[in-house]
Parts: C-alpha cells; sequence; structure tokens
C-alpha cells in the first residue's frame, strides 16, 4: 500500500501538474484502475522474482566455487534469454489478440470505447435483458 491506498490492482497518476509549483497538493492525484491482464502480469513477475531469490539464497552456500560458478554462468544465460524474448512476444502477442478481438467486436457491430473491455467479458457469467431491451450484466 502506498499514501494513497491504492491496491495492486490500481496505480496512482498524476493530473493536471504545475511544474512551477513546489507544493505538495494530493488533490492533482488520481487513482486509475489496471487492467486484469496487467495485474496478472505483475503478480507473475513478482513470482518469479521470489522465486529466484529463493534459489539464490538456498545455493549459494551450499556448493563449492567450481559448480557456483558455473551455476551462475547458466542461470545468467538462462536470463538473458528470458529479457530479452519475452517482453517482445509477449507485448507482440497481447496487441494480436487485442487487435483480433476488437475487429471481430467492430464486424458484429458492437461500439467499442476501451480496449480492455474484452478482459473484463471474460468474468461475466449472465447477461440479462429487460422488456426494452436493455443490457445489464452481472459481474
Amino acid at each position: 500500500m502506498n499514501m494513497l491506498d491504492a491496491t495492486a490492482s490500481q496505480k496512482v497518476v498524476l493530473a493536471n501538474v504545475n511544474p512551477t509549483s513546489n507544493e505538495d497538493d494530493l488533490d492533482c492525484v488520481k487513482i486509475e484502475k489496471r487492467s486484469i491482464l496487467h495485474t496478472q502480469l505483475r503478480k507473475l513477475g513478482i513470482q518469479i522474482e521470489y522465486t529466484g531469490k529463493i534459489f539464490q539464497i538456498d545455493f549459494i552456500h551450499e556448493w563449492d566455487y567450481k559448480y557456483w560458478t558455473r551455476i551462475v554462468r547458466y542461470l545468467i544465460t538462462c536470463i538473458i534469454v528470458f529479457v530479452l524474448t519475452v517482453p517482445v512476444d509477449l507485448s507482440s502477442a497481447i496487441t494480436l489478440s487485442l487487435t483480433y478481438v476488437v475487429k471481430k467486436m467492430v464486424s458484429d457491430n458492437n461500439l467499442v470505447r476501451h480496449l480492455d473491455a474484452y478482459e473484463t467479458t471474460g468474468n461475466i457469467r449472465t447477461i440479462c435483458s429487460n422488456k426494452t431491451e436493455i443490457l445489464t450484466i452481472n459481474l
């Protein structure tokens, strides 16, 4: 938690900031909700970080120098490959899936105002309409 009580699924954004003012004005700060996918990817990154720290603590003290240097080289190579490939592939896969879903929704004459709306559609259990066909959703 930070000073504005933003949760893991929220981020703090500065709005209407005056660069000449030196005052700490909390009225110019707003809290925006993160998308579900962004929250889950953030949790995955934290889990990978904790796993790496656990392996580091467990294995550093038990092995002698020869094995330790070899493992460190392997880990560095794995981390380099992971860091170089995953962000590029992940962002392109998300962009392609977003594009496909939005095009499909537009072809079905659905109005798409927010691109992250397709993420929340996976959480909808039932969609109900009344006599005038006004849709209500059950989240």
